[in-house]
């Protein structure tokens, strides 16, 4: 059994012996592939205190960083159901939005909110998308992503990045 500790430490459990520590400073939330041979997370590893994406392969016990983005963090990572790409959540273009990283090529392609760039004065542009609240809203769907934002629920295309938001919640003072 793999899992992760109160102290923020992946760990396996073979069930005879005592836990072991595989990796610090990882993020609560870990994605297994489709097969069940690998993880990814996010995890703090360097001395910006960044979150990069880092898969974990539980048979051979070695892990690979994915992301090297030190400006912002990189979050919530799931796979695909095809095993193809890792979607997660980064700050990169000063917007957090959604990627996609082919993992054969390890190339990164921003999904939502392409084009967007914080700029000074603030306020949210026009055509923004906003992520997921969290992990636990995230779920895929074939080509699609879909997600809760915190006020209603999202729809991704994987391959286009196209989105639209596809529910919002009851009004408190509907009759």
């Amino acid at each position: 059994m793999v899992y992760v500790s109160a102290g923020l430490v992946l760990k396996k459990w073979d069930f005879k012996n005592n836990p072991t520590d595989l990796m610090e400073r990882i993020l609560p939330h870990v994605a297994f592939s489709s097969d069940g041979k690998k993880l990814v997370m996010s995890q703090t590893i360097n001395q910006f205190e960044s979150n990069q994406i880092v898969e974990y392969d539980i048979e051979t016990g070695k892990s690979e960083e994915l992301t090297h983005n030190y400006d912002s963090d990189d979050n919530m990572p799931v796979y695909t159901n095809d095993g193809k790409y890792v979607i997660f959540v980064s700050g990169r273009t000063g917007y957090a939005s959604l990627y996609k990283m082919e993992r054969a090529s390890k190339k990164i392609v921003q999904l939502t909110n392409v084009g967007m760039e914080r700029k000074s004065g603030g306020g949210i542009p026009e055509g923004y998308v906003p992520p997921p609240m969290d992990y636990k809203s995230i779920e895929i769907k074939g080509d699609k992503i879909e997600y809760f934002d915190g006020e209603g629920n999202w729809e991704v295309n994987i391959i286009t990045g196209d989105a639209k938001k596809i529910s919002q919640p009851a009004s408190d003072t509907q009759l």
